[in-house]
């Protein structure tokens, strides 16, 4: 006699699917599965802790799907996945963060491919009752500057070096090709082109079949966030480089210190004359001033006089420099500032110090400096403002020089002298 099995009405849904399940995966299973485990993975499935997920981004940078807060269960994978809306900011990766904001650790959490913006996840951790999900975003490195930028209007000369600024220091690695058994990098392709810089000119003016100009250039110079490329001047003037319409191309694959690319390559277009550059830029003020005290305004410090009431300056005094210069022949913004101090008999006190790139002028601090600058001298171009350092001579009292060394960007410079006065050492009976 075979005894009957009667279930209730309400359990016959749960066993019936249960047992399906189980029929369906037994029939994939070989004769070394183990049965228990796929029934073990379907109990803890059923019956796994859950826990909350939020997801978060910065900023309205982007979105994820999920994107509003829902459930997940412990071990069971789940899928995220993150889309841009501002392409200024690249996805770098994914974290997750507990309730205090605590990054979780890699015991707790599991990212399938935590490079890639849609991955799977696991939850390996029941210790919080919530965790956020963030995508891990980095500003991307942007082109602010660059020379010559006066396009194919205003001619330039035969030695203006192309020189572009970026917001971020870049990677060498963007613009070598390999390194050579001596470890020096290999700027060029087999055909002289260079890696991520394409070049390309006309001869003259109209023509429509550019050509590769990279051999017009020397190699690239890096310089953190800034890159250079010197013209070749013997081949320059061989192949006849006056009168060309050129075009420089930066590719996107342009990266950052941190490996973040561009959003988009960066092309911008110039032309040249026949003429060259050897004049220094012009200089059209020099000056220094007393950093501005909290709610008081700064001061500028006459020129060489002793008797103003701000002249007691001593060794280590903080002085905002003030410099307005342009290069006129090209047209670009200085290079670089030297500052180096001497005595009024023309004996070396300190210096020089390089100054590649000043600090930006807009800061508010500095407004007010500038508007005072203006008004007594008019709006100036190519203004730069910056925070030095005066040096000093130990055991002096008189007039110091400071002068300013202005390079442009073929390394021609001015130079400019800004006199102010040290008071001397205290005298103690």
């Amino acid at each position: 006699m075979v005894a009957k099995l009667t279930l209730p009405v309400y359990g016959r849904p749960l066993v019936l699917g249960f047992l399906a399940a189980l029929l369906a995966a037994s029939c994939d299973l070989s004769g070394e599965t183990d049965i228990l485990a796929v029934v073990d993975q379907k109990v803890w499935e059923a019956s796994a802790p859950r826990i909350a997920v939020s997801y978060s981004v910065e900023n309205d940078k982007g979105f994820t799907i999920p994107a509003v807060s829902g459930e997940a269960k412990q071990k069971i994978p789940f899928t995220v996945t993150y889309t841009p809306l501002n392409q200024d900011w690249a996805f770098t990766g994914w974290t997750a963060l507990d309730p205090s904001g605590k990054v979780l650790a890699s015991r707790d959490i599991y990212f399938e491919e935590p490079n890639n913006s849609s991955t799977q996840v696991i939850i390996l951790t029941d210790t919080y009752s919530r965790i956020t999900l963030k995508p891990v975003l980095a500003e991307r490195p942007l082109v602010w500057d660059w020379h010559p930028n006066g396009g194919t209007d205003n001619p330039v000369n035969i030695n203006t070096p192309v020189v572009v600024r970026f917001t971020k220091p870049m990677r060498v690695e963007s613009f070598v090709f390999r390194y050579d058994a001596k470890g020096d990098p290999v700027w060029r392709n087999e055909s002289g082109e260079f890696r991520n810089i394409t070049i390309l000119g006309s001869p003259e003016f109209g023509t429509r079949e550019p050509v590769n100009y990279a051999p017009w250039f020397l190699d690239p110079q890096l310089n953190g966030d800034t890159l250079k490329l010197e013209v070749n001047l013997a081949y320059a003037r061989e192949h006849s480089l006056a009168y060309s319409y050129i075009s420089v191309t930066l590719g996107q694959e342009i990266s950052s210190a941190d490996y973040v690319t561009l959003s988009a390559p960066v092309r911008f277009q110039y032309a040249v004359n026949d003429g060259f550059d050897t004049e220094g830029p012009v200089i059209r003020r020099f000056s220094a001033a007393l950093p501005a005290e909290e709610g008081e305004d700064p001061v500028e410090l006459p020129y060489g006089n002793p008797d103003h009431p701000q002249r007691h300056l001593a060794p280590g005094a903080q002085l905002d420099l003030i410099i307005s210069a342009l290069d006129q022949i090209s047209l670009a913004d200085i290079r670089q500032i030297e500052i180096s101090e001497k005595k009024a008999d023309g004996s070396a006190v300190s210096g020089p110090i390089t100054f590649w790139y000043t600090e930006d002028y807009q800061k508010p601090e500095w407004q007010t400096l500038i508007a005072d600058v203006e008004k007594n001298y008019g709006n100036l171009s190519g203004l730069h403002i910056f925070r030095y350092e005066f040096k000093g001579a130990p055991e002096y009292q008189g007039y110091i020089d400071l002068q300013a060394d202005v390079y442009d960007p073929l390394g021609n410079f001015s130079t400019a002298l800004y006199r102010i006065y040290q008071e001397g050492p205290e005298i103690t009976e």
